[in-house]
């Protein structure tokens, strides 16, 4: 079919290639943090942070709680599901059981 030899000829196979820029999945933000997170209920212990402001998120991006860490703690009701928390511009998942 000559149709079929043109678009196979037409089309560039790109192989395996080198990608120096920022990646963008959740284990990569999470690897390079200077905290980690534990919950027990409703309330949070971030490890590394002692007093800071904090955004949680949703995994759709909508913000669910705002907040001040205080002594190294903050407290949320939420949903069971994965969340993101951000504070001092670092970013780590963590899941609410």
């Amino acid at each position: 079919d000559v149709r079929r030899a043109d678009i196979a000829s037409t089309t560039k196979d790109l192989g395996a290639y080198e990608f120096n820029g920022v990646p963008n999945s959740l284990n990569s933000l999470s690897a390079a943090n200077t905290f980690s997170i534990a919950q027990t209920g409703a309330n949070f212990t971030v490890n590394g942070i002692a007093d800071a402001t904090y955004a949680v998120y949703s995994v759709n991006g909508s913000q669910v709680a705002t907040g001040v860490i205080k002594a190294g703690m903050f407290n949320m009701n939420a949903n069971k599901g994965i969340y993101l928390l951000k504070v001092n511009e670092q970013v780590a998942k963590f899941s609410v059981r």
